[in-house]
């Protein structure tokens, strides 16, 4: 509802009104995945949002990063923390913690979510095409990803997570989120696979991405083989390709505000609250691909590129 408003406000002021006025009546969750879904969307308002860490840090970060803040604004004295990643050294899923509780990756996934919501109506501004392809590329890209991770700490790529449910993807997020109370019984809040935000946080998550790729995968392979017609791009060559620079990556700390996390009152003056958090990083490198058109006219050419590790 509050989407349909926004997207439909004919001009700034009105689009501005409206979610000042939502933000005091509605839930905070819904308002800030409302709100950021037509900034997205909406012509009148393009990239105008802070970066979600720093909106919603909860999300982002631990209890006990959380309980230093309220500390640091409850004693006016600025403080830093570090955030520490979920889980014990004990279980050797905790060695690929840094990339499923990074907090680009974790706002990748949820602003993805937002680019593409799965309820999007096409009376909305444009039609959603190739819907099932792009759903399907991203959540693998992930999820590869991760195996390579895992494969760099010495542990096996993941395994898939059959899904015991009809409405597979939704579905068994919700399922697998509310394992602790999945009747309901005790009124938990939602589990880390029900929010986009932190939803990578949980190692299950690339086991169900897993299991989605093979549905994909099956698929796939009951197709026909696309012809050389279909594969070749006549007049088009690539001449030469050549890779300046190693990869070699590294781990730096990175640090963000926490003014959100806590309480906000006129009474009680705001005081510098951070966290910082080691991420993975690399030196740049650059891709050097020599490419000849011999049509005599120009064409759009899309390169992909696969990285094999070994």
């Amino acid at each position: 509802m509050l989407f349909d408003v926004l997207i439909h406000s004919k001009g700034w002021d009105t689009f501005v009104s409206n979610a000042a006025y939502f933000r005091q009546i509605m839930n905070e969750g819904e308002f800030v995945y409302a709100l950021y879904v037509a900034v997205i969307h909406s012509p009148l308002a393009e990239h105008v949002l802070p970066t979600l860490y720093e909106v919603t840090p909860h999300l982002f970060t631990n209890n006990e990063v959380i309980e230093a803040a309220y500390r640091t604004k409850q004693t006016q004295k600025p403080g830093k923390f570090k955030s520490s990643f979920t889980g014990t050294k004990k279980n050797p899923e905790q060695r690929v913690a840094y990339f499923g509780e990074d907090i680009g990756l974790n706002t990748h996934h949820v602003t993805w979510h937002m680019e593409f919501p799965f309820w999007w109506d096409d009376k909305y501004s444009h039609h959603r095409d190739r819907k099932g392809e792009n759903f399907f590329w991203v959540h693998h890209q992930l999820t590869v990803r991760f195996d390579a991770e895992r494969l760099s700490n010495y542990l096996d790529p993941v395994d898939e997570q059959n899904s015991f449910v009809q409405s597979l993807h939704n579905t068994a997020h919700i399922v697998l989120g509310r394992q602790s109370d999945p009747h309901g019984k005790y009124d938990l809040p939602p589990g880390v696979l029900e929010h986009f935000e932190t939803a990578t946080r949980d190692p299950s998550f690339f086991r169900l991405h897993k299991y989605m790729d093979n549905i994909f995968k099956e698929h796939k392979d009951s197709l026909p083989p696309y012809t050389t017609e279909e594969l070749t791009f006549t007049g088009i060559n690539v001449d030469n390709v050549a890779i300046e620079g190693e990869l070699e990556t590294y781990f730096e700390d990175f640090e963000y505000n926490l003014i959100n996390a806590v309480d906000d009152t006129e009474q009680i003056e705001d005081v510098e609250i951070s966290t910082y958090v080691p991420r993975l990083n690399h030196k740049d490198f650059d891709f050097k691909i020599d490419v000849s058109n011999d049509k005599g006219e120009e064409v759009l050419a899309t390169v992909r590129y696969r990285v094999h590790l070994r």
